[in-house]
């Protein structure tokens, strides 16, 4: 009868363990992904200074240029702004794993924007 009740033990303290290590797996796994969104916020977020540049290849688009050249896609440019030479101040986040026909600049979701300088329509293709 006491080898049922040593064995019943060890079966629990294994039980037990197993249970505590998937918990601590879970709750280190859950901050990581906290920190790692929080970190994408803090990086996409930021307010940049971009031109609004209008490319007439691949049926004509609208791309944001950064003060240090990077080329933005932006996927909800307001109307008002897709005039060429157009100066805005932007925040928004990278659409990671979008492929586009334009195969130019990252695809760029804006969440604000703020008019610094309109452009000219330069074009009678621009809309």
């Amino acid at each position: 009868m006491a080898f049922f009740l040593y064995l019943g033990e060890n079966f629990m303290v294994n039980v037990l363990q197993k249970t505590l290590s998937i918990f601590l797996l879970l709750l280190m796994n859950t901050s990581c992904a906290k920190q790692e969104q929080e970190n994408m916020e803090k990086k996409t977020q930021a307010w940049q200074i971009v031109k609004v540049v209008f490319l007439s290849f691949e049926g004509g688009f609208y791309g944001l240029v950064t003060e240090n050249g990077k080329k933005l896609l932006p996927m909800n440019l307001a109307k008002a702004y897709k005039l060429d030479n157009t100066i805005l101040k932007v925040k928004g986040n990278q659409v990671e794993g979008l492929v586009t026909i334009q195969q130019w600049g990252i695809p760029y979701n804006l969440s604000e924007v703020q008019l610094i300088k309109l452009g000219k329509r330069n074009s009678p293709n621009e809309s």
